[in-house]
């Protein structure tokens, strides 16, 4: 679990820096007269970055759940004696 709890912590870490970089971009794009659809296939793009970001850091939060949380099964695993 731990080595998926740095992983997760790395995943983060690049994220916010290209989140940083797009937003970069955007601005420069904006600046530009002619960009609008460069501009507008770009905020599409980073959406669906950010779309498959959450759907992977989702993952890894259920993984991490999984590694610490036990079951329901495990949670109820009684040993019950058999009466005669």
């Amino acid at each position: 679990m731990n080595q998926l709890s740095i992983l997760k912590t790395q995943f983060m870490d690049k994220f916010q820096k290209l989140d940083t970089y797009q937003n970069q971009i955007s601005e420069q794009l904006l600046d530009i007269e002619d960009a609008v659809q460069e501009y507008l296939d770009d905020m599409e793009d980073a959406e669906n970055y950010r779309d498959r970001y959450i759907e992977m850091r989702t993952r890894v939060d259920w993984k991490v759940r999984e590694t610490v949380v036990p079951t329901e099964t495990e949670k109820r695993s009684f040993n019950y004696r058999k009466s005669n």
